[in-house]
């Protein structure tokens, strides 16, 4: 990750827990599984992981991350690509700075 020492137009220097990771799913737990992994691997770590869940429960699986990963894991029904980042992002207030967004 580059968040590492990154800075701000205002001179803010923001770290890897300043950023949260939204990742709406539906219904693809390998290939959730192989993102958590890969995140999982990561020098830096973010702050958060918010996972938003339209399918069937991958809660099992999410929360497997648990011990490596400040992982969080919500449901989003009906479905959607927008409904679930907004969903996302509603959860998100000022002590976290920045968002992004990952698909799995």
């Amino acid at each position: 990750m580059l968040l590492d020492g990154m800075r701000s137009n205002s001179g803010k220097k923001y770290t890897g827990n300043d950023l949260a990771l939204l990742i709406p799913t539906k219904d693809r737990p390998e290939k959730m599984q192989n993102l958590l992994s890969s995140l999982a691997r990561q020098t830096v770590s973010c702050g958060r992981v918010i996972i938003i869940d339209g399918g069937k429960s991958i809660k099992d699986i999410v929360m497997g991350f648990s011990d490596r990963l400040p992982i969080e894991h919500y449901e989003c029904h009906p479905p959607g690509q927008i409904r679930q980042r907004n969903f996302g992002i509603s959860l998100c207030d000022e002590r976290t700075p920045l968002i992004g967004f990952l698909d799995d």
